[in-house]
């Protein structure tokens, strides 16, 4: 049982003027961690009087309807914007997306008990581009060129840790409550204690597994494997947040005995298979539930990396190729968490990036085969929102 008390709640019926709403940007340090306000917006109070139970789906739009004179609003559809807490000391921000099944009010409220100076953001969708995305833009407008090893078939997105990671975090699948979240970040390209030196390989693994990468890194230091999207490995050892690993361009798991053929790679970047990824890909395609033409899916089953259960809140159609497209209702499991993005991977073996506000939160329950039942007690009923 939890010994956590529970978040006092007002006995008033809130306002959105209760509430810091920024928009479209981080609140500046330099303001102790507050943007602008939006308090020049409509003065209709009927419109801006929410409860404490409203989901973020719910939020967005009395948000929307109340600051509708603001400059900063040029889009009035709420589907096109999702809803971010910024909250911690002005120079060390932690910021949070939240689902639209989340209560913002009680998350503020409990931020704010804890004295962690909560500020609400509204952020435009077309803000928020896919970490794919992000990390290609983020290279493209540096305009400066890169060593990239000869020993990869492919150069498309490849993508610097120092222009990859730019504060942000990656977060393995796992469920945890806001006050522990911060403790789980670990960077997308961890530190190494052997950075800048040539490292020691550690022991071998019992039983190897295998990887496929889902997100870019180009290699920093001789002993690293420059890596691009889809890129197939055997993980021959790990130590803490990397592994050594041996590329495997067919998938099909072969281990070689040269050792010189070893690289270090940054785990953040993959999802783990138990069995070689080729493999993984003919058992998917040959299922009944994967017949859907999906490019190389892989079914939940053969990823070990660790995960939570999700369901899609609403459709999403996906707008490049390492992207996944999504039906209201659909079961997925999430791997990672990165840029507010999550790793999803359907039931279907269907698998890519998807807004993590898109994602609803499963109740842990015993497992009964399925997480399809779950879903249909999840699904909230979007359109009664206009």
């Amino acid at each position: 049982m939890s010994t956590n008390p529970p978040v006092p709640r007002p006995t008033t019926i809130p306002s959105l003027n209760d509430f810091r709403i920024s928009i479209g940007r981080q609140p500046a340090a330099s303001t102790a961690g507050i943007g602008p306000t939006l308090q020049e917006g409509s003065v209709n109070t009927n419109g801006s009087h929410v409860s404490w139970d409203d989901l973020t789906w719910r939020i967005i739009p009395a948000a929307l309807k109340k600051y509708q004179h603001s400059n900063y609003y040029r889009d009035d559809n709420w589907e096109n914007y999702a809803m971010l807490i910024y909250y911690g000391p002005p120079n060390d921000r932690t910021e949070m997306c939240l689902s639209y099944d989340e209560k913002p009010l009680l998350v503020y409220q409990k931020l704010k008990n804890a004295e962690k100076n909560p500020v609400f953001v509204l952020k435009h969708i077309k803000d928020m581009p896919s970490p794919i995305a992000a990390a290609q833009q983020r290279r493209s407008t540096q305009g400066t060129s890169r060593h990239v090893s000869t020993e990869t078939n492919s150069n498309e997105g490849l993508v610097n840790a120092r222009d990859s990671v730019s504060g942000s975090a990656i977060v393995s699948g796992v469920q945890t409550p806001v006050e522990s979240l911060k403790s789980l970040l670990s960077t997308i390209i961890p530190a190494s204690a052997g950075r800048g030196a040539k490292r020691e390989m550690p022991p071998p693994l019992i039983v190897v597994s295998y990887a496929i990468a889902i997100y870019p890194y180009v290699a920093e230091q001789e002993d690293e494997f420059d890596v691009a999207v889809g890129d197939t490995f055997v993980i021959i050892s790990r130590l803490y947040d990397w592994l050594v690993v041996q590329r495997d361009p067919t998938g099909a798991g072969i281990v070689g005995t040269d050792t010189s053929m070893r690289r270090w790679v940054p785990d953040g970047c993959f999802l783990e298979t138990v069995m070689p990824v080729a493999s993984t890909i003919t058992e998917a395609m040959a299922s009944a539930s994967s017949n859907t033409g999906a490019r190389a899916p892989i079914l939940p089953r053969s990823i070990i990396s660790s995960n939570f259960p999700g369901v899609a809140l609403m459709d999403y159609k996906m707008t490049a190729e390492e992207e996944v497209d999504l039906v209201k209702g659909d079961a997925m499991r999430i791997f990672k968490v990165y840029d507010h993005w999550c790793y999803a991977v359907k039931e279907t073996g269907n698998r890519g990036w998807v807004p993590s506000w898109l994602v609803g939160k499963v109740p842990r329950i015993p497992n009964t085969g399925s997480t399809s039942a779950t879903s249909n007690a999840l699904m909230l009923g979007f359109g009664e929102s206009n």
